[in-house]
């Protein structure tokens, strides 16, 4: 198992040849072109600040088919999804063999929130307990159907197999009503109590610097992420892409003005607010390891929701002091900042030169 952080930096520096970009000639002209890394570090959970549960109930339908209930909130980031693989991958059913019942407080079990980047981490390791105790049940009653003890038995794609032999059930058949005996009820569930866990980034960011204009222009962006296991690939690559989004934009774009006698916000729309759009963002080469796994997630997953964001911030600001010499410790790096920075360090040079 390697170290999350120098893996994400070794992979980076290999993706962009990172020596040659050291070594290259720097750019002279109106246009100036730089490259920098930003490394970050977030914990799934915020334990030990909240003493945070995930709780799950899975129950089997008498056709084979799977129901988990949750209490996790889907915030367009594909967490139920990612659920129901896990249920899926547990028990042993195809993916579409598992609905997903959310919302409903009535009936699901309680959910702290989304937050602290640990619904995959946290509810998902509930489900995946939930979903174990399942497997426990469906295999002690497969085991006198296929006259082998449960020990001897695994399952995968919604059949049930006993090692070492060619004798399988499917598990339609094995939950299914029999002659004098019923169909059977399964039902598990889980609380789970995390303590710590960590992913890791790395951003390699290429920057144009107009010195005439002091505008800074994203070139591309290549992040690495060490996340333990991916569960749902789609859904990581969105939340590490969204999140460079938001970055970018509070980076160079994004300034909250307020009048501070009144306290009255001064640009509050979007027109006043400058956020970037989809014309505005450049490539990403969105690059996920699997080279540290937590065992408090399920299946070693780590949290990536907010990781994103706390990484491409500082890259862009090395790559525009890689590329004019400037360095800028706050956000939004402005261009008349720019224009000012690059006067005062003329000046500097011209006053150390008398």
């Amino acid at each position: 198992i390697g170290h999350g952080l120098p893996d994400c930096i070794r992979r980076g520096m290999e993706e962009v040849n990172w020596p040659a970009l050291r070594q290259r000639t720097k750019d002279t002209g109106v246009q100036r072109r730089g490259w920098g890394l930003g490394c970050e570090m977030h914990g799934s959970s915020a334990y030990p600040g909240i003493k945070e549960q995930g709780n799950a109930i899975v129950k089997m339908n008498e056709d084979g088919t799977v129901v988990l209930l949750t209490g996790t909130a889907g915030l367009g980031t594909g967490a139920h999804t990612a659920l129901a693989q896990i249920v899926a991958e547990e028990i042993g059913v195809k993916f579409e063999s598992v609905s997903v019942m959310h919302g409903d407080t009535d009936v699901v079990p309680w959910d702290i929130g989304a937050f602290a980047s640990h619904t995959t981490y946290l509810g998902g390791k509930a489900a995946q307990l939930a979903a174990a105790e399942i497997k426990r049940q469906l295999f002690d009653r497969a085991a006198g159907l296929l006259e082998a003890q449960a020990d001897q038995l695994e399952s995968r794609e919604g059949v049930i197999h006993v090692r070492g032999s060619d004798r399988s059930i499917s598990i339609r058949d094995a939950v299914m009503p029999r002659k004098g005996i019923p169909a059977a009820q399964f039902v598990g569930s889980a609380t789970y109590h995390p303590t710590k866990s960590y992913s890791f980034a790395a951003h390699f960011v290429e920057v144009n610097v107009d010195t005439e204009t002091g505008q800074i222009t994203v070139l591309q962006v290549v992040p690495v992420h060490e996340i333990g296991k991916v569960i749902h690939p789609i859904a990581a690559a969105g939340q590490i892409e969204g999140g460079i989004q938001q970055g970018i934009g509070h980076t160079l774009y994004e300034d909250y003005q307020i009048d501070l006698q009144t306290g009255r916000s001064l640009n509050a729309n979007f027109v006043d607010y400058k956020m970037p759009l989809s014309m505005d963002m450049p490539p990403i080469r969105t690059i996920i390891l699997e080279t540290a796994p937590d065992p408090g997630g399920p299946y070693g997953a780590k949290g990536v929701g907010e990781d994103p964001i706390v990484a491409i911030g500082p890259a862009i600001a090395n790559a525009v002091y890689d590329a004019i010499g400037v360095r800028f410790r706050h956000y939004p790096i402005k261009p008349e900042q720019v224009l000012q920075a690059l006067r005062e360090k003329s000046n500097q040079t011209q006053g150390a030169n008398v």
